[in-house]
């Protein structure tokens, strides 16, 4: 099938619009993520962080691991044609 060439530049292939869909529902995430917590909870969080990684030495794994959870909104890997991931870390 031939289109004009003016129209090609509009046409996206499957595994592109996937990607952007993808990409969408990610950033509707982050931004939900976002808009539910206020500016205040973020200080107390990083601030409440600091002060266990100060006795990170006598935490377990486990304890360490929430304690990041709690300061970090999201991790998202992604890999173009089996090169090396690029790792996007978002905190509060």
């Amino acid at each position: 099938m031939s289109y004009p060439r003016s129209t090609m530049t509009f046409l996206l292939s499957i595994e592109e619009l996937n990607a952007l869909h993808e990409e969408l529902g990610v950033l509707e995430k982050r931004l939900k993520s976002q808009e539910s917590i206020t500016n205040e909870e973020r200080l107390y969080y990083i601030r409440h962080f600091w002060e266990q990684m100060r006795n990170s030495k006598t935490m377990s794994d486990l304890e360490l691991n929430q304690c990041y959870k709690k300061i970090l909104d999201s991790i998202i890997w992604k890999r173009e044609d089996n090169g090396p991931p690029s790792i996007e870390i978002n905190f509060l």
